[in-house]
């Protein structure tokens, strides 16, 4: 526990006849390799419709970790992320070649990598495989699926027309990119690290969890112990009795290190600002309360009126109130 997160993970096969899924996680106990590595999480989902889907996950995700535990000190995590990912293209596409497969066996993948002394989140990934921001009681998805319909937004964005969306609805889920491709065309990364408060939760799953359980039904799921946690949602996932449920597999990262020191600073700089503010607004009420009294005792005939300046008006009505108390 000395890095400060904790890590679950929990799978079911689903109605399929094989587990095309799989997960790993870098040791968060090499506190040499957590202080420039961090500690990493993994998931792959091989693709049904191809051949050899479960062999691919598989081989993507240990090619991935082995070559991200090999990162060196110097090299930053968004490198080494991109490194591993590359590499674990590779061996699934040497696979893939030595089966006789080419073109036809691939997986999604999605890889976070959290660094505890930064409290930073790092990033990447290709196909419908998903990261998922818990921090109570809000809840984000941080990557973007590699699919059809979002290609299709993507070119409305630049100007192709979408009259054909609702026709092609079936179509909109379909994959376009995935490892397994000898060039991939949509990979979703991190530009630089995301920070990272203390008790955000990450969470890595495949399609087969998304897709059987709501966002609510999940997050109902996400407290006390990441191993429990996920072994829950599965069990909501199982619950449902889906006809064709798919493989299901989910791994957390829970952020249990210390309060930010980026945002305990900027809580302190507000709250200083905020007593600044306060006494300034205190003084001002004193100078408009003083303003009302100088007016008052001129009208009794202490002061002219002539003479009145702001801090000569502050000035009279200490005068006029210590000889209205030594009259008295």
């Amino acid at each position: 526990m000395t890095t400060g997160l904790r890590v679950g993970n929990a799978q079911i096969i689903g109605s399929r006849t094989e587990q095309q899924d799989a997960f790993g996680f870098t040791d968060k106990d090499d506190e040499s390799f957590v202080r420039h590595g961090g500690v990493a999480a993994v998931v792959a989902d091989g693709m049904g419709g191809h051949a050899h889907g479960g062999d691919a996950s598989r081989i993507a995700v240990r090619a991935f970790l082995h070559c991200y535990m090999s990162k060196p000190e110097h090299l930053s995590i968004p490198d080494a992320l991109r490194q591993a990912f590359d590499a674990a293209n590779r061996a699934v596409c040497a696979f893939a070649e030595e089966a006789g497969e080419t073109g036809n066996c691939g997986t999604t993948l999605i890889a976070a990598a959290v660094h505890p002394a930064s409290h930073s989140l790092h990033w990447i990934g290709t196909g419908d495989s998903r990261i998922f921001l818990f921090r109570r009681p809000r809840w984000v998805q941080v990557t973007t699926d590699s699919n059809y319909g979002n290609q299709l937004l993507n070119g409305q964005i630049q100007g192709i027309p979408l009259d054909f969306l609702w026709e092609n609805d079936r179509q909109l889920q379909g994959l376009t990119s995935f490892l397994g491709l000898a060039d991939i065309g949509e990979i979703d990364c991190s530009i630089r690290g995301f920070r990272l408060h203390p008790k955000d939760w990450l969470l890595l799953c495949s399609d087969g969890v998304y897709d059987t359980l709501t966002k609510d039904e999940m997050v109902d799921c996400l407290s006390g112990d990441p191993n429990l946690a996920c072994e829950d949602i599965i069990r909501e996932v199982s619950a449902k009795n889906l006809t064709h449920q798919d493989n299901a597999t989910l791994a957390i990262i829970a952020c249990d290190f210390g309060a930010d020191p980026a945002l305990t600073a900027t809580r302190g700089s507000q709250r200083r600002a905020f007593i600044v503010k306060l006494g300034l607004v205190v003084l001002f009420i004193i100078a408009i309360a003083g303003t009302f009294s100088v007016g008052f005792y001129a009208g009794q005939g202490c002061v002219p009126d002539s003479q009145f300046g702001f801090w000569g008006q502050i000035r009279s009505t200490l005068i006029c109130l210590k000889a209205k108390f030594e009259l008295k």
